[in-house]
C-alpha cells in the first residue's frame, strides 16, 4: 500500500500445488498456505481507513484458498472469504470495488459464481487462464480440465453475468503441439470471445517437467503461431470495445491523463481503460463517476460524464 492510493493489492495466500508441467512457481515457492482470515479482515479495515477504494485479492491460484475461522477454527473457503471481506469493506463504505486473481478453472465452483453474481461489490471480471485448446495439451500441462468443462465454466459465469469481461491466458508451443492443436486453440478464442489475453509462447524452464519432453515447436513455427494468435485476439479485442461505444459506465477517477493535465484518467468496473475529454475538477480523483463511452483511441475509452 502506497500513501494516498485509490486502489490495493491485497496478498491472501502463497505457493502452489497444482504443478503445471511448464510452471516452475511450486518449486520455487512452495506448497500453498492460506493467510488467516484475521489478518486479512484487518488489512482491509486499515486500507478502509485510509481511503483505498478499490483492492484486488492476489495468490496463485485464490480459488483454492482454505483458512481457518478465528471464533470456530472452520474451514473456510474462497467464497466464504469473499464475502467476509465485501462486510468489512461494506461496514467502512470505502472500498466499492473488490477483484481477484488468478484463478484457476479447476477450482472455480459454482458458488464462487454466485457470490460474484449477487454482490454489487466484487467486480463483474474474471481473468481465468485456458492455457491452451487442445485437449491432448492441457493434459501435458497438467491443468486437470478439459475445453468442454471449461466452456461449461464460461456458460455458467455468462449466463449469470451476461456483462462479465472474461480475460485468460494462452501459452502457444507447447512441445508436443500439433497443427490441429494449435487451430483448436485459435477455435477456442473464436468460440469464446475473450476480452483480452496475456499470450506468450512455451519457453524451457530447467527444473519443471516439461523441460526434459521430446518434441519441442521451432521457433520460427512457434513464433508464427503467437502472432497468429495475437492477431485474432486484436480483432476481438477491437469488435468488444466498439460495441460498447455509446453505453453507459461506472469508472473510478485515478489520476490526470499522462497527456493531457485537462483531462481524468480512470477505468471501469471491467478493467477498461478510460479518459474523460471534458475538463473536470481535479476534486473528483479518487471519486467513482457515471460515464457515457464515445469512442475508442488504441486501448482506452473516450468518454464524457452523465450528468
Amino acid at each position: 500500500y502506497t500513501e494516498g492510493a485509490f486502489q490495493s493489492f491485497v496478498p491472501i495466500m502463497n505457493g502452489c500445488n497444482n504443478f503445471c508441467t511448464y510452471c516452475i512457481v511450486p518449486y520455487i515457492r512452495g506448497r500453498e498456505i492460506s493467510r488467516p482470515i484475521e489478518s486479512i479482515l484487518n488489512e482491509i479495515t486499515f486500507l478502509s481507513k485510509k481511503g483505498v477504494r478499490e483492492i484486488t485479492l492476489l495468490g496463485q491460484n485464490v480459488n483454492s484458498y482454505h483458512g481457518n475461522a478465528p471464533d470456530s477454527g472452520e474451514s473456510i473457503h474462497f467464497p466464504a472469504l469473499l464475502r467476509a471481506v465485501s462486510s468489512v469493506c461494506a461496514e467502512w463504505d470505502s472500498i466499492k470495488w473488490i477483484r481477484f486473481l488468478s484463478s484457476h478453472p479447476k477450482d472455480l465452483s459454482d458458488e464462487l459464481i454466485e457470490v460474484m453474481a449477487e454482490d454489487p461489490r466484487v467486480c463483474k471480471s474474471l481473468h481465468l487462464p485456458v492455457q491452451h485448446g487442445s485437449d491432448s495439451i492441457l493434459a501435458r500441462m497438467n491443468r486437470s480440465y478439459t475445453i468442454e468443462q471449461y466452456l461449461t465454466i464460461v456458460e455458467k459465469l455468462r449466463k449469470r453475468m451476461p456483462a462479465i469481461v472474461l480475460t485468460t491466458d494462452i501459452l502457444i508451443g507447447f512441445p508436443g503441439e500439433t497443427q490441429k492443436d494449435f487451430e483448436k486453440t485459435l477455435d477456442l478464442m473464436q468460440t469464446v470471445q475473450f476480452d483480452s489475453a496475456f499470450m506468450y509462447h512455451y519457453n524451457p524452464r530447467e527444473g519443471t517437467k516439461a523441460f526434459d519432453f521430446p518434441d519441442r515447436i521451432p521457433d520460427g513455427i512457434r513464433l508464427d503461431r503467437l502472432q497468429q494468435v495475437i492477431n485474432l485476439q486484436q480483432r476481438i479485442t477491437e469488435r468488444k470495445m466498439h460495441s460498447r461505444i455509446g453505453t453507459s459506465a461506472t469508472m473510478l477517477i485515478e489520476s490526470h491523463s499522462r497527456n493531457n493535465t485537462d483531462e481524468l484518467f480512470g477505468h471501469t468496473e471491467q478493467g477498461e481503460m478510460v479518459v474523460l475529454t471534458e475538463k473536470c475538477d481535479q476534486k473528483y480523483i479518487g471519486h467513482f463517476m457515471q460515464v457515457q463511452l464515445q469512442s475508442v483511441k488504441g486501448k482506452t475509452f473516450r468518454a464524457v460524464p452523465i450528468i
